[in-house]
């Protein structure tokens, strides 16, 4: 057989398959489903859409764990919430200006609510206030940071430490130092 006959002979069997629906792209020989067709009226078929079903109810309000197949709580039952407050900010060493600094911290409240109530869900008796120390550079970068409070969580200071580490602050003519008090409460 010539190539012109090979190709040709190619494109037939393409052509063939593709009006029998089967896929050769693939490598394998599989039907296609066919196309919907459109009716009498040359109005095109409506597009068929599948929707998931929703489980049905659990009369108890009671899951099983997949695990163990042990009775848990729905996750909107387990929601813990606490609140975060920011007190007064102090500069402790340098000339920098207080106002701007204590305005970063603040808007990271959210955050640092977040890592609170991660160790919350933990343990719900935690609470307490969490001093946050750290130095900034003239170029409004955090140099240093250590924290001190909230007995036995290190976990809170590390969160909220990693948060306050990547903030920018105004810059200054020289490093100071900021201790920014948290008070870490369960509720709200």
């Amino acid at each position: 057989m010539s190539r012109h006959n090979e190709r040709g002979a190619g494109a037939v069997v393409a052509v063939i398959a593709l009006g029998l629906g089967v896929d050769l792209l693939s490598g394998c020989l599989h039907r296609r489903r066919a196309p919907v067709e459109a009716d009498e009226t040359n109005e095109p078929a409506p597009e068929v859409v599948s929707k998931p079903v929703a489980p049905p109810a659990d009369p108890l309000n009671v899951s099983r764990s997949p695990a163990r197949n042990e009775p848990t709580e729905h996750a909107a039952e387990r929601v813990i919430r606490g609140s975060a407050e920011l007190g007064e900010v102090t500069r402790t060493e340098g000339s920098g200006d207080v106002e701007p600094v204590a305005r970063i911290i603040r808007g990271q409240l959210g955050g640092m609510r977040a890592c609170y109530e991660r160790e919350l869900r933990r343990d719900p008796s935690v609470k307490g206030r969490l001093d946050v120390h750290f130095t900034l550079g003239p170029s409004g970068r955090v140099l240093s940071l250590w924290t001190g409070g909230v007995d036995g969580t290190p976990s809170i200071g590390s969160c909220v430490s990693g948060r306050i580490r990547g903030l920018v602050f105004p810059s200054s003519d020289a490093s100071s130092t900021f201790t920014a008090p948290i008070t870490l409460a369960p509720g709200s």
